[in-house]
């Protein structure tokens, strides 16, 4: 008689599942890291954005006045960050509004609070020096920080 016992089949299975959902693992924290990385590339474009509108003097609401222009991050229920002119407040009109991407959230500001980040008209200075962190929500200890400098470097 030929053939396979139920305990070679066994193993067989075994092996399998465990190579199967070590793959899978490896792809979901490939992924996720990602996002992480497109997250920083994202913001770093946003508040570049913001303070090349600052340097090139951009009317934001078209009142004849050149306009500093910001980046409010805030870290609540769902986390985002928006490039607005002028001074932040909820009620005002945000030129644009970003979610952060699936699985990564804000470690600075910390749950709850929020920053902004001015950029001085003429010159693209920041308001003080700044840092926005992000980390993978399931593993904080993947994490990148944004360092924003006096003088104006954006740096991770």
């Amino acid at each position: 008689m030929r053939g396979f016992t139920l305990i070679e089949l066994l193993i067989v299975i075994t092996i399998t599942s465990i190579l199967v959902s070590t793959a899978s693992l490896s792809i979901y924290g490939f992924f996720a890291r990602q996002n992480l990385t497109l997250t920083r590339n994202e913001i770093i474009a946003v508040l570049r954005e913001a303070q090349n509108k600052s340097i090139l003097g951009q009317d934001g609401d078209n009142d004849g006045n050149s306009d500093n222009w910001g980046v409010h991050f805030e870290n609540s229920t769902n986390d985002f960050y928006k490039i607005f002119y002028n001074n932040y407040s909820s009620s005002s009109l945000a030129i644009s509004s970003y979610n952060l991407e699936q699985g990564v959230m804000f470690l600075i500001p910390a749950e709850g609070k929020s920053e902004d980040i001015i950029f001085s008209h003429l010159n693209g200075l920041p308001n003080a020096s700044s840092t926005v962190k992000i980390c993978l929500k399931h593993n904080h200890s993947s994490s990148i920080t944004i360092n924003i400098s006096k003088n104006g470097k954006i740096s991770y």
